[in-house]
């Protein structure tokens, strides 16, 4: 993805996050050093820095059902190995 595409997604991001950060408790914020969204401290949508696709933090039964009708790809967080 060349940058210009990557800035337009996010700034896409930054635009329909408004509606979100006018909610209590949502603010801006980072994950691992990338802007975010975060709920009550929790992290639940960036837009990743590779690929400029968005990822959300959803409960279980909607990554399933999302994954049912191939509206998205589930992402499994891995723990370091210390």
């Amino acid at each position: 993805m060349n940058s210009a595409d990557f800035n337009a997604r996010e700034t896409l991001f930054w635009e329909l996050a408004q509606q979100f950060l006018a909610e209590p408790g949502v603010t801006q914020g980072t994950m691992m050093g990338y802007p975010c969204l975060r709920a009550d401290g929790a992290f639940f949508a960036c837009v990743e820095r590779t690929t400029g696709h968005l990822i959300v933090k959803l409960p279980a039964h909607r990554v399933q059902q999302a994954g049912r009708h191939r509206r998205g790809t589930a992402l499994r967080a891995q723990r370091p190995q210390l």
